[in-house]
């Protein structure tokens, strides 16, 4: 929400001008997704993660996973990827 944006509005380095901006576009975004009836890649991440915990996995999918270019998943991506490997000593992330 804009008030919980504004809550940070006194972090060091503020360009309130570029948030507001950023905040906007934020919202229209929302607005179009939402009156498409679209998803994004959150969307996605967030429906499996739901489903995994409504239909937990009687067995976990994947033994082994190695991740490249870790730098460009988000944490909860990333977090997923640890959630249906069997292994966590046979995950590699580079």
């Amino acid at each position: 929400s804009r008030a919980a944006k504004e809550s940070l509005d006194d972090l060091p380095g503020n360009k309130r001008g570029n948030r507001d901006l950023v905040y906007d576009l934020f919202e229209l975004y929302e607005e179009h997704r939402l009156r498409l009836n679209a998803y994004d890649l959150p969307d996605v991440i967030f429906n499996l993660w739901s489903r995994l915990d409504k239909y937990p996995l009687a067995t976990l999918p994947l033994e082994t996973m190695f991740v490249d270019e870790t730098q460009d998943f988000t944490q909860a991506e990333l977090s997923l990827f640890v959630r249906v490997c069997a292994d966590k000593n046979s995950m590699f992330f580079s």
